[in-house]
């Protein structure tokens, strides 16, 4: 055994300085530093208190500089040996004590005069008090003389004794008499002019405090923010302590250093056997410690104020960071350093929406009633083609209104619901009814006989009823800044609706990439927004690249202390010059044209993912989403719906025929259109998109008709035919429209300023006669 005595010493973190704070969008990195901490030869034990008991202990660091050895490293959780009041005392007596009452003091003014005049008063209250003392006196004295001639008797006095009494009283009852009327003469001239030297005095004392009030002024304007500054420090006081107190916690972490000293400054032969049995010479040395450890109570998160041009296609965007300290700990004068290394995010933004393959496939009329019949098949109960429709139709109509319900239901309070819809209990204008959702638009099935017809009138009209009963409760009660929605679906003109959610998109979508290559027929050459040269600066952050992480120092020391308010940091100020605005439109499930932004991160600077405040042409939309972003990298923003853009989709067209003479078939042929007008002043981008419905099964065929001269994977330029006026047919515009495999027509166009065109879509559709259409 050794025969050195462990030497002891506790350290507390309460208030000693911290050298970095990393934030890190999950956790912090915490780096303390313990400078002079004595150590003598031999082993000793520092005991360091002060941590936070949410502290990562698994990610304790101790490293050190000094002439000793690090033997071993204890953790635990301890309850904490001071109160909050030891550390943060309540105190208000200190300080110096300000009195809110003007002290006794004339501030310089002269009352002289007044002083004079109060000397005079109370000269003549002072014989007013002695001649009153005179009239008392002759009044008791002449009383006295009555009461002792009363008690006189004749039989024991003689005549010259009775003489000489009544000689005596006669004449002290004149003396009094004299001084008693004299008293009262006298009495009146005093109070008279009392009466004058009072009112004069009021008048003095008026002017007095007049003077004194001005004079005092800035005395007493200085005592006023004297007060209001104390009031202020100790208001400061008690939120700072209220905030401390939040996150207080009666357990603290510990941490115990086992640490050998070398005494002579240098290292043992074998450290196995440093604990010599001879004791050495009790030799005194200072250490520093180095602590690094992690918790998750602190972080940062990125967020963005992101300011858009359509005019201009260019925008500017402020990054920043707003991080803070919620554990117990104070870091005291640190060095604040934001990273990005294993940034995670979560959450789900909504879409535009996205067309799916329509699949369709043939079943005998036969197995379809038994499975009617025997509800296996509760989805399908429609006959013929149009029921098909009708069950795939409004499964996707009762989709999107489930969709837009939720979005409703969700939509922050102040702000209009996402998706602007008819309060109306009638279906929307632009819409087609119930009763011509068939699985080609049919409205009633060639080829069907009086029975099915009546029986599908009645599911039709059973149909309507839901579907408008859907449309009023997915109705909005208000649209962008407060406008009554009403049946003409008037629309604020201050911007196009809620850029958070005033349409199912977020603010990058993996299925608008099927668009990228479209937004170049957007003139992108913009110019940049150009900041006032007289606006504040901001200090901005220092930059430093490590591999897969990026560090922004931010600039200064800071005290972070425990609170529930954020800080914040601006990062960098980036000009966005490289931008697109087009608009995308599928009328099949709403009639409305999307405004969608592609901005390019044209600055060195990578985003991570992060909400941010959208101005659009100086008016603030709402909230959207930056997606992870590199420099160089695109990203799409969706802004609502343009109401300068208006859609109108047709109810379908059907013409019916049987065809074949040994191989009977049943043909269709099926026409929607839509009609886009364009009421703004500038030509806008379009992509249009519809689609036509995909067989799987080879017996049935569909053909489209219109657009002409596509096959699948075909595109073919848009001709002047589609504009409504003639007089514009030269100047519409320019476009293209191709085919997908999965029957997915898209049309690509630049749409001049006031122009109305109309798309036709037309296809054809036949299948053998006797069977039916499942919609899958």
């Amino acid at each position: 055994m050794s025969s050195y005595e462990v030497n002891t010493v506790e350290l507390s973190l309460q208030g000693t300085p911290t050298k970095t704070v990393t934030l890190a969008p999950e956790r912090a990195t915490i780096v303390r530093e313990l400078a002079d901490v004595p150590i003598k030869a031999g082993p000793n034990k520092i005991i360091i208190s002060g941590f936070d008991n949410r502290v990562d202990f698994d990610s304790l660091r101790v490293t050190g500089h000094g002439p000793a050895t690090i033997t071993d490293i204890q953790t635990s959780v301890v309850v904490r040996d001071e109160d909050l009041d030891d550390l943060y005392p309540d105190d208000d007596s200190t300080g110096e004590e300000i009195d809110s009452e003007d002290p006794d003091d004339t501030f310089g003014v002269d009352r002289s005069e007044l002083d004079s005049v109060i000397a005079e008063i109370k000269e003549i209250s002072a014989k007013l008090a002695y001649l009153d003392n005179d009239k008392v006196s002759s009044t008791q004295s002449l009383a006295f003389l009555d009461s002792y001639g009363r008690s006189m008797h004749a039989k024991d006095l003689e005549a010259a004794q009775v003489a000489e009494y009544i000689d005596v009283y006669q004449k002290k009852r004149a003396d009094l008499r004299e001084t008693y009327e004299k008293a009262e003469v006298q009495i009146a001239e005093f109070n008279e002019k009392k009466e004058k030297l009072e009112r004069k005095k009021e008048r003095l004392e008026e002017r007095f405090e007049a003077e004194k009030d001005r004079a005092a002024k800035p005395s007493r304007k200085e005592r006023k923010a004297k007060l209001k500054e104390k009031e202020l420090k100790e208001k400061k006081k008690r939120e700072a302590r209220a905030d401390i107190s939040t996150f207080w916690n009666i357990y603290t972490g510990r941490v115990t250093v086992h640490i050998e000293g070398h005494g002579d400054g240098t290292l043992p032969e074998d450290r196995r056997h440093s604990a010599s049995s001879v004791k050495k010479p009790d030799i005194n040395d200072d250490i520093t410690l180095s602590l690094t450890y992690v918790t998750s109570v602190a972080r940062w998160t990125p967020r963005y104020d992101l300011m858009l041009s359509t005019p201009t296609s260019s925008g500017s965007l402020v990054y920043r960071a707003e991080y803070y300290n919620r554990s117990c700990e104070t870091w005291k004068d640190t060095n604040v350093i934001l990273s990005t290394s294993q940034t995670t995010f979560s959450g789900v933004d909504e879409h535009i929406p996205t067309l799916l393959p329509w699949n369709v496939a043939l079943r005998k009329h036969e197995v379809m009633e038994l499975e009617v019949a025997t509800d296996t098949m509760p989805s399908k109960k429609m006959s013929n083609w149009t029921g098909a429709l009708r069950a795939s139709a409004e499964g996707v109509e009762a989709k999107q209104h489930r969709k837009l319900k939720s979005m409703n239901d969700n939509a922050p309070v102040g702000y209009p619901p996402p998706w602007p819809t008819n309060s109306s209990t009638q279906p929307l204008p632009a819409a087609p009814p119930p009763v011509a959702r068939g699985l080609f638009g049919s409205a009633v099935p060639f080829g069907a006989n009086e029975t099915e017809r009546q029986s599908l009138t009645v599911h039709q009209a059973q149909g309507q009823q839901m579907m408008q009963q859907v449309h009023a409760h997915s109705a909005p009660r208000y649209q962008l800044f407060g406008g009554s929605a009403n049946n003409d679906q008037r629309t604020s003109a201050f911007g196009f609706g809620n850029a958070a959610a005033s349409h199912p998109g977020g603010a990058n979508n993996d299925e608008d990439e099927d668009f990228d290559d479209d937004d170049d027929q957007v003139d992108d050459d913009a110019s940049t927004i150009q900041g006032s040269s007289n606006v504040l600066a901001f200090r901005q952050s220092s930059r430093h690249d490590y591999g897969l992480t990026t560090t922004y120092n931010v600039p200064g020391s800071r005290t972070l202390q425990p609170s529930s308010h954020v800080r914040r940091h601006i990062i960098a100020e980036i000009e966005l010059s490289s931008m697109t605005f087009s608009h995308v439109i599928i009328p099949k499930l709403k009639p409305a044209a999307f405004l969608k932004a592609r901005v390019t991160n044209t600055s060195t600077t990578p985003l991570l993912r992060g909400k941010a405040g959208l101005t659009v042409d100086d008016a603030f939309l709402g909230k959207a989403t930056i997606p992870n972003c590199n420099p160089g990298v695109p990203f799409n923003l969706n802004l609502g719906v343009d109401p300068a853009i208006q859609v109108i989709y047709s109810k379908p067209k059907v013409r019916r025929a049987t065809t074949g003479y040994f191989n009977k078939e049943d043909c269709a042929i099926f026409t929607r259109v839509c009609r886009i007008n364009n009421t703004k002043s500038s030509p806008v981008s379009l992509v249009v998109l519809d689609q036509i419905p995909v067989s799987e099964d080879e017996r049935i065929r569909v053909r489209l008709i219109e657009p002409k001269g596509l096959d699948k994977g075909d595109s073919a330029k848009i001709g002047a035919d589609v504009s409504i006026d003639p007089k514009r047919a030269k100047d519409w515009g320019k476009g293209t429209v191709h085919i997908n495999k999965d029957g997915e027509v898209k049309w690509v166009i630049t749409l001049q300023k006031t122009v109305d065109i109309r798309l036709v879509l037309e296809y054809e559709a036949k299948i053998p006669s006797g069977l039916e259409v499942v919609g899958l």
